[in-house]
């Protein structure tokens, strides 16, 4: 059980530090879900409209050489 209070007390004391780098993680993630230019943005499209792609991606691919 004193885990759960020693969490608590850190989160506690890190409040400031712990709102700030989840301002600053927000400022990244924001133009990626939202920019209609990002990877994500189109990524995210093709799987909503069930768009197929013309070919197998490359992190699907079977690299030669290697079973």
């Amino acid at each position: 059980m004193t885990f759960v209070w020693d969490k608590e007390d850190y989160l506690e004391e890190n409040r400031a530090m712990i709102e700030g780098l989840k301002e600053e993680e927000l400022s990244v993630m924001h133009p990626e879900f939202w920019d209609n230019q990002s990877a994500f943005h189109a990524l995210r499209q093709e799987f909503v409209y069930k768009i197929c792609p013309k070919e197998t991606p490359k992190r699907l691919k079977l690299i030669k050489g290697e079973s």
